[in-house]
Order: structure tokens, then C-alpha cells, then sequence
């Protein structure tokens, strides 16, 4: 009895230990899954602000693109006011000037 008490004492130890041994590996398993899977998100996550970044540039570049071409707009359209206004005052100045020669010359 006692040699059998020791076969069963050092079977349950070898099933313990192969047990033991086997949630280590599963442990190790996940370990290396949950490592592997962070991994992945760091990287999409890093690609998707790159590409947000790059949409960003884009977008302000496109807006100051715009800022740009409206204020060339408004000058160019400022300038050719100016230069209707001016036009219509020498015309006027012309037309006074002509009037007064007439004037001088009765």
C-alpha cells in the first residue's frame, strides 16, 4: 500500500506538473497574442493619423489656396473700380474743363 500511496502521490505531482506546464504555455500563448494584437493597433492607429495628418495638410493648404486666390480676386476687382472711378472723374474734369474754355471763348 504504501509503494501504491507513492505511485498515485507521484502521478498526481506528473499530472500537476503537466497541467502547470500547459497553462504556462496557454499563459505564454495569450501573452504573445495580446502582444502581437497591440502591435497591430499601434500600427493602424499610426497609419490612420498619418492619413488624417495628411488630409489636414491637404485641407489647409486647399483653404490658404483659397484665401489667396479671393484676395487677388478683391484686388483685382478693387483696382478696376479705381480705375472706373478715376476714368468717370477725368471725364467729368474734361467735360468741366471744355465748358469753361466755351465760357472764355463767348
Amino acid at each position: 500500500m504504501d509503494r501504491a500511496a507513492k505511485d498515485a502521490s507521484e502521478a498526481e505531482r506528473e499530472r500537476t506538473d503537466r497541467v502547470r506546464e500547459e497553462g504556462r504555455q496557454e499563459c505564454a500563448r495569450a501573452r504573445e497574442e495580446a502582444a502581437a494584437q497591440a502591435e497591430r493597433m499601434r500600427k493602424d492607429h499610426a497609419r490612420a493619423m498619418r492619413e488624417l495628418e495628411t488630409r489636414l495638410e491637404s485641407a489647409n493648404s486647399n483653404r490658404f489656396s483659397s484665401m489667396f486666390q479671393m484676395k487677388e480676386e478683391v484686388e483685382t476687382e478693387f483696382t478696376e473700380r479705381m480705375e472706373a472711378l478715376r476714368n468717370m472723374y477725368k471725364a467729368e474734369v474734361e467735360g468741366l474743363t471744355d465748358r469753361l474754355e466755351k465760357e472764355k471763348t463767348r
